[in-house]
């Protein structure tokens, strides 16, 4: 009798440890699983914006160079990805980033005037340069970003 109940108090024992290693394990796994999906969201949405800021540099450069454009500079991309950015990259990238995106509605305005009017005032052009060189340094901030982050992996 004694060795029964022995028995038995140890294949409970035994199926509790189980259930709380099998339980620690499956959350260990979960939160490992998430970690790489917040890894590559992250990833994947640097590569998005700066794409998307190596496409507005462009522009900006070939219009200051004498180019009038036929269409506006983009930020659909950078708001796709804007909660991904907002939460994971260092304050001084994230902020880097947002304050150029900031000034893309208003060179837009610029760049249809200049459009409707083919006339490039010096004002004018002075805010796209300026523009300009912030796409720049956000792309490049950005490409740093992502060169750390990446250089783990390799």
């Amino acid at each position: 009798m004694s060795d029964q109940l022995l028995g038995i108090l140890l294949g409970g024992i035994l199926t509790v440890i189980g259930g709380f290693a099998g339980t620690a394990y499956l959350r260990w796994r979960d939160v490992t699983r998430e970690k790489e999906r917040t890894h590559s969201d992250l990833v994947a949405a640097e590569r998005i914006v700066i794409h998307e800021l190596s496409q507005n540099w462009s522009f900006l450069k070939n219009m200051i160079g004498g180019e009038i454009p036929p269409t506006d500079l983009t930020e659909s991309s950078y708001r796709s990805v804007e909660l991904v950015i907002a939460r994971h990259l260092p304050k001084d990238v994230r902020s880097v980033v947002s304050r150029t995106y900031s000034f893309v509605a208003p060179a837009n305005s610029i760049i249809g005037k200049i459009r409707a009017t083919s006339a490039k005032t010096p004002e004018d052009m002075g805010k796209l340069s300026f523009l300009c060189q912030r796409t720049f340094e956000a792309n490049q901030a950005m490409k740093r970003h992502l060169i750390e982050t990446l250089k783990d992996e390799v």
